[in-house]
């Protein structure tokens, strides 16, 4: 009867811990199936037994060696040293990060102290492009900011721009080069052997 329960009840058989994280989950590795040939079932076991969803969710992430680990990227079982390690040097990574933002915050603030109090001016996207020649991109109306009339041509003006389409610079090919033509095969030369 015994035996009879071990077959159907095979849990714990063979399961060995293969370590553990800094935030207490715990990794093992049970012989599967296919313990024959020597291959084993890795697994997690969340310290607050939770789904891996549930674990995802909560904006937690299982350390790097030990996904690779798991997924037989890596033979070896990370160690708690290892770990610790990893974890300091994302700590300073962190921290070189908030420095160097911090300082590019204070080159931006005595940048915008310098810089004289004229506002910047707004340019349009029409504006801001090269014209491509001076046929083809005429230049827009400067409109003054206090002058409405000047105001409303630039914005006439930008909404035929809008409104042309985008095809009124193309040029298509000669129709004449688009019709079929005939095939005429010519006789294959042979390689190497000099024409007379």
């Amino acid at each position: 009867m015994l035996g009879f329960l071990r077959h159907v009840w095979p849990w714990g058989k063979g399961r060995y811990l293969a370590g553990y994280d800094l935030q207490g989950n715990r990794f093992y590795e049970y012989p599967g199936k296919a313990a024959v040939s020597g291959r084993t079932r890795r697994v997690v076991e969340y310290r607050r037994r939770l789904a891996h969803a549930e674990y995802v969710d909560e904006q937690r992430n299982l350390p790097v060696q030990w996904q690779a680990w798991l997924s037989r990227l890596r033979e070896t079982a990370p160690s708690l040293a290892e770990l610790q390690n990893e974890r300091l040097r994302f700590q300073q990574l962190r921290e070189n990060v908030a420095v160097i933002q911090e300082r590019e915050r204070a080159e931006r603030a005595a940048a915008t102290l310098a810089a004289p109090a004229e506002p910047p001016k707004e340019t349009s996207v029409v504006q801001s492009a090269p014209p491509k020649s001076e046929a083809q991109a005429p230049i827009p109306p400067a409109a003054k900011q206090d002058d409405p009339i000047a105001q409303e041509a630039e914005r006439r003006w930008k909404r035929e721009q809008m409104n042309k389409s985008p095809l009124t610079g193309f040029r298509p090919v000669d129709p004449s080069l688009d019709e079929p033509v005939s095939w005429q095969p010519r006789a294959a030369r042979r390689r190497g052997a000099r024409s007379p």
